[in-house]
């Protein structure tokens, strides 16, 4: 009961992003759209974990003995990045996928052509 509002904000926050995220995802997947469907489970995981993050990270860092404030500044921050790190590991999938797509030729050139070593 002593909790600050913020408290309160931050998990209601919580739960409208994780049900908006799942939300669409279902949307998605419901269209038949399965690449953008996966990629908003991503979010929506993310969005899910940080109710264990932020006690995982108060507690393994020995924080949540301290005060009020600093538990209030853990959830607020594991808030505010599970969607940006989300985002980050889609786009890093998003450019392995395209590298994978386009590989590189590795050729020499003989006698004036080209030749290509996967060939």
């Amino acid at each position: 009961m002593g909790d600050p509002r913020s408290f309160s904000i931050a998990a209601a926050l919580d739960a409208a992003l994780w049900m908006i995220t799942t939300g669409t995802a279902v949307v998605f997947i419901l269209k038949g759209k399965v690449q953008k469907h996966r990629q908003w489970m991503t979010r929506s995981f993310a969005v899910a974990l940080v109710f264990l993050e932020a006690r995982v990270i108060g507690g393994v860092g020995g924080w949540e003995n301290l005060d009020v404030h600093a538990n209030e500044t853990i959830v607020w921050a594991c808030l505010a990045f599970s969607i940006l790190l989300a985002d980050l590991v889609l786009q890093g999938q998003q450019l392995g996928r395209q590298r994978s797509r386009h590989p590189t030729v590795a050729g020499a050139i003989i006698d004036g052509g080209f030749e290509c070593n996967r060939c």
